[in-house]
């Protein structure tokens, strides 16, 4: 089984010293990435407001999320 960082199969730019300094993702790869990181976030966010208000969970979550819906 490959690892994580195997699986992105990222490209490294070093500086004179070697040192990395940056990274080169492919799109597909990239847009993944935030895509996980869009719903990790919501799920912040929902969890955020199940906290703050237990009776935010009596409804619909979809119609709970419309705020926080991010166009792609």
């Amino acid at each position: 089984m490959k690892s994580l960082l195997e699986e992105i199969a990222p490209q490294f730019i070093v500086d004179k010293a070697g040192k990395k300094t940056a990274v080169i993702l492919d799109i597909a790869t990239f847009q993944h990435l935030i895509d996980e990181l869009e719903d990790f976030y919501l799920g912040v966010l929902a969890q955020a407001a199940l906290n703050e208000d237990p009776d935010y969970a009596q409804g619909s979550v979809g119609q709970a999320m419309k705020p926080f819906h991010m166009n792609k």
